[in-house]
């Protein structure tokens, strides 16, 4: 990625010439999510560069997706399609809440278990909104495993049944499970 070098912009009647100002983060964690759920490769240009969306391309790696920077400082994401891989650890969220909700819906569809983890801050962060949102099967399946203790970030997340007529409930096995670091 080319240095960036701070630039004071003063009052002029007319400008020539041509700015570029950094990528948009609430896009770019969209754009490597979208692009790790899709068959084959995908360029984003104008990556957001802070740590927030580092975090979102780290997770899209550890769910076996290849994630590169291309020599014109773009990022490339070779997509595995729907189906992502098991992470071998629990997926680091850093402090990003928007990769840790977002990649909540992600990974309630896949086949396998995972767990998002965060930073200290975004581990204190609530997340009910995530786990009870109106009219999502994520909070029929969650309504039993709450308890008083409040929701916070660091989310298990279990597939949802295939094929079955009522999700498991009320049981020491029930998910998806909060857990505490």
């Amino acid at each position: 990625m080319p240095e960036m070098h701070p630039v004071s912009i003063k009052p002029a009647r007319n400008i020539l010439g041509s700015l570029r100002v950094p990528g948009d983060k609430s896009i770019s964690h969209r754009y490597a999510m979208l692009a790790a759920l899709a068959a084959g490769r995908s360029r984003l240009d104008n990556f957001a560069p802070g740590a927030d969306c580092a975090s979102t391309l780290r997770c899209v790696r550890a769910l076996g997706c290849k994630v590169e920077r291309d020599d014109k400082g773009a990022v490339v994401i070779d997509g595995l399609g729907p189906h992502l891989h098991a992470p071998h650890s629990p997926l680091d969220c850093g402090n990003s809440g928007s990769t840790m909700r977002m990649m909540s819906g992600i990974l309630a569809a896949q086949s396998f278990s995972s767990e998002l983890l965060g930073d200290e801050s975004l581990s204190r962060r609530p997340m009910q909104r995530v786990i009870e949102p109106r009219f999502t099967p994520m909070r029929t399946a969650h309504r039993c495993a709450s308890t008083a203790q409040s929701c916070t970030a660091s989310t298990t997340h279990r597939r949802w049944p295939a094929r079955r007529s009522r999700l498991p409930c009320c049981s020491p096995g029930c998910w998806p499970r909060v857990r505490r670091r």
